[in-house]
């Protein structure tokens, strides 16, 4: 009996051995590629990153938790590589700075080269000279176009003055077909952190690829616009999509805007800022410039409008910006988020913040543009 037992105990040993040699560190990954810089699949702190291509794995590593991975340049005949997108819609380049703590997919984004020849403009409004006469795009002409490099590349630049709460995006026409807004920033901060551009939404579209590009820092900078027209595409799912205005919802999946801080503006200008207010019964939703939709100025700041209006309209207050004899519409709108609390419970709002009457009756609104507020009373 003895002896069977000791048998028996030896052959559990073996086994036991046996297991723990088949379950060694010296296994490769999943995508049968050398682990680089981590541990095997399945250890907790390990973090798999893969490489994609469309659908196609290029490849695959894995890297300790909290470490960062390295990126690369991979080869696609007849095809450049531009970049590596966090995302496969390509919205946002990938961030190889960045800590891996788990899982994640890298998209690659590839081109064939086909030459822009579409003429760009840069439109939108403000206080400095060229956007000013620019007019939300109203005016058009060569101080406004863009100028592309003669290296064959399809880069497109312009050096101008921008002045703080000016807004702007680059179009080939009068209707903003083929728009390029703040999406395209590669980075919107200066060295310092500071804010030089931020998103400032945009007529008829909310995303950001479609937003308006609001100046958060004077200076003079010169922009350059990257174009990869062979790969863009148009936005027909949105609600108002037509084929006859297909260029309107044109999107650039590479495109790029790229900016450089030259310095302080060349040239400062006086502004006049003035306020009207815009309704869809007092003025039909037109910009009507009268002593009748116009807020006094006291001097000091303070802005004052009286005026009668009907249960049920809807309005917002828009601006404009003059110099000298000059006059174009401003970027400064104030709706429902800009009343007081006490204000703010006399009026409706639509998803948009713009204001509804809830009862007739000739109102006064007040309006500080140091701090942006507006108070209102009704008699």
């Amino acid at each position: 009996m003895k002896k069977a037992a000791t048998s028996v105990l030896l052959l559990i040993l073996i086994a036991a051995i046996v297991s723990s040699c088949g379950s060694g560190s010296g296994n490769a990954s999943p995508s049968g590629t050398a682990n680089t810089g981590g541990n095997a699949g399945g250890n907790a702190s390990g973090a798999t990153v893969t490489f994609y291509d469309g659908d196609t794995v290029l490849k695959t590593v894995t890297v300790e938790k909290g470490a960062t991975v390295e990126s690369y340049v991979p080869d696609k005949e007849g095809s450049t590589f531009i970049d590596w997108f966090a995302t496969p819609s390509m919205n946002r380049s990938f961030d190889f700075s960045q800590p891996i703590n788990e899982d994640i997919g890298i998209y690659g984004g590839f081109s064939q080269f086909q030459e822009d020849a579409r003429t760009w403009y840069i439109v939108g409004s403000g206080t400095s000279q060229l956007l000013m006469s620019s007019n939300w795009g109203q005016a058009i002409d060569d101080e406004h176009k863009l100028t592309k490099k003669a290296d064959g590349q399809n880069e497109f630049t312009i050096t101008l003055d921008l002045i703080e709460g000016d807004e702007f995006q680059f179009v080939i026409n009068g209707s903003w077909h083929n728009k390029r807004g703040f999406g395209y920033i590669t980075d919107p901060k200066l060295p310092d952190g500071a804010e030089a551009f931020s998103s400032s939404g945009g007529i008829g579209d909310t995303n950001s690829k479609g937003s308006n590009i609001k100046v958060m820092t004077s200076g003079n900078y010169t922009i350059t616009l990257k174009t990869s027209p062979a790969d863009d595409t148009y936005d027909d799912k949105s609600p108002t999509y037509s084929e006859a205005e297909k260029e309107a919802y044109n999107q650039g999946t590479y495109d790029a805007i790229d900016w450089v801080r030259n310095g302080d503006p060349l040239v400062v200008s006086e502004i006049v800022e003035d306020y009207y207010i815009k309704g869809a019964k007092i003025t039909a939703w037109e910009d009507v410039y009268s002593d009748v939709t116009k807020f006094t100025n006291d001097g000091s700041g303070t802005y004052v409008l009286e005026v009668a209006l009907e249960e049920g309209d809807e309005f917002i207050f828009t601006s404009t910006n003059t110099i000298g004899d000059a006059v174009s519409a401003g970027t400064t709108y104030i709706r429902f988020n800009n009343l007081d609390d006490a204000s703010q419970a006399l009026f409706d709002k639509t998803g948009s913040n713009n204001i509804i009457i809830k009862t007739a009756g000739t109102y006064t609104f007040t309006y500080k543009a140091d701090t942006e507020v507006l108070t209102a009373t009704v008699a």
